[in-house]
Protein backbone atom coordinates (compact mmCIF):
# COMPACT_ATOMS: atom_id res chain seq x y z
CA UNK A 1 0.00 0.00 0.00
CA UNK A 2 1.42 3.36 -0.99
CA UNK A 3 1.15 6.29 1.40
CA UNK A 4 -1.24 9.13 0.60
CA UNK A 5 0.23 12.25 -0.93
CA UNK A 6 0.21 15.26 1.36
CA UNK A 7 -1.70 17.27 -1.20
CA UNK A 8 -4.19 16.43 -3.93
CA UNK A 9 -4.11 18.89 -6.81
CA UNK A 10 -6.81 19.12 -9.45
CA UNK A 11 -10.40 17.87 -9.65
CA UNK A 12 -9.38 14.49 -11.05
CA UNK A 13 -7.08 13.66 -8.12
CA UNK A 14 -9.63 14.83 -5.53
CA UNK A 15 -12.60 13.07 -7.13
CA UNK A 16 -10.60 9.82 -7.46
CA UNK A 17 -9.67 10.03 -3.79
CA UNK A 18 -13.32 10.52 -2.78
CA UNK A 19 -14.67 7.97 -5.26
CA UNK A 20 -17.01 10.43 -6.95
CA UNK A 21 -17.19 11.94 -10.43
CA UNK A 22 -15.54 15.23 -11.27
CA UNK A 23 -19.02 16.65 -11.90
CA UNK A 24 -20.12 15.71 -8.36
CA UNK A 25 -16.92 17.21 -6.99
CA UNK A 26 -17.49 20.50 -8.81
CA UNK A 27 -21.08 20.65 -7.53
CA UNK A 28 -20.01 20.03 -3.92
CA UNK A 29 -17.16 22.51 -4.24
CA UNK A 30 -19.48 25.11 -5.75
CA UNK A 31 -21.73 24.76 -2.69
CA UNK A 32 -18.67 25.20 -0.43
CA UNK A 33 -19.26 21.81 1.17
CA UNK A 34 -15.76 20.42 0.70
CA UNK A 35 -12.58 21.34 2.56
CA UNK A 36 -10.84 22.49 -0.61
CA UNK A 37 -8.80 25.54 -1.45
CA UNK A 38 -7.15 27.12 -4.46
CA UNK A 39 -3.45 26.73 -5.02
CA UNK A 40 -2.63 29.24 -7.69
CA UNK A 41 -5.82 28.68 -9.73
CA UNK A 42 -6.00 24.94 -9.25
CA UNK A 43 -8.34 23.17 -6.87
CA UNK A 44 -6.47 21.43 -4.06
CA UNK A 45 -7.21 19.50 -0.86
CA UNK A 46 -5.40 17.61 1.85
CA UNK A 47 -6.36 13.94 2.21
CA UNK A 48 -6.49 14.34 5.99
CA UNK A 49 -9.02 17.18 5.68
CA UNK A 50 -11.13 15.16 3.26
CA UNK A 51 -11.12 12.17 5.63
CA UNK A 52 -12.19 14.39 8.53
CA UNK A 53 -14.97 15.86 6.37
CA UNK A 54 -16.16 12.38 5.36
CA UNK A 55 -16.18 11.27 9.01
CA UNK A 56 -18.28 14.32 9.96
CA UNK A 57 -20.74 13.70 7.11
CA UNK A 58 -21.05 10.04 8.12
CA UNK A 59 -21.65 10.89 11.80
CA UNK A 60 -24.26 13.51 10.89
CA UNK A 61 -26.03 10.97 8.67
CA UNK A 62 -26.15 8.47 11.51
CA UNK A 63 -27.50 11.06 13.96
CA UNK A 64 -30.13 12.24 11.49
CA UNK A 65 -31.24 8.69 10.76
CA UNK A 66 -31.63 7.94 14.46
CA UNK A 67 -33.94 10.93 14.92
CA UNK A 68 -36.01 9.99 11.85
CA UNK A 69 -36.61 6.33 12.69
CA UNK A 70 -39.81 5.48 14.60
CA UNK A 71 -39.56 3.62 17.88
CA UNK A 72 -40.26 -0.11 17.58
Amino acid sequence: MTPDPELLIGPKAISNFLGITERQLRWLDGKHRLPTFRLDRRLAARPTSLRDWLRDVEEKGRRDRKTCLPEV
